[in-house]
């Protein structure tokens, strides 16, 4: 399923078009969280709030801020932290990029790397 995700994905990314700045496409990492049914197994995911009724999965994504293709993405339970899931996407993004983070993935570890992971990426 993953190798068709990045078939796919890559496909896309050759056939559409993006914001640029400087010469740089434009994408972004992305958090968002889906709740699960509430079975034993999907509440080892833990819950997005202490007040939620079902548990959630943590989503990461790497998308194109004109088209919100994603690239990539990293899941995992809500107890790790977004950092974490972002580490796992590095040298995913496209070559010639800019990445924009939001507040929540303050770390010189993350931006270091993500930097030399590919060709002119920052």
């Amino acid at each position: 399923m993953r190798y068709l995700f990045k078939l796919t994905a890559a496909q896309w990314d050759k056939q559409s078009e993006f914001e640029q700045c400087c010469g740089l496409k434009l994408i972004s990492v992305e958090v968002t969280y889906f709740k699960t049914h509430d079975t034993e197994s999907n509440r080892a995911f833990g819950y997005a709030q202490k007040s939620a009724s079902f548990p959630s999965v943590l989503a990461v994504t790497l998308m194109s801020t004109r088209t919100h293709l994603v690239f990539d993405a990293a899941f995992g339970p809500v107890t790790e932290s977004e950092i974490s899931y972002a580490q796992q996407l590095v040298g995913s993004a496209p070559e010639k990029s800019l990445t924009l983070f939001d507040r929540g993935f303050m770390s010189a570890e993350l931006f270091s790397s993500w930097q030399g992971s590919g060709e002119n990426t920052h």
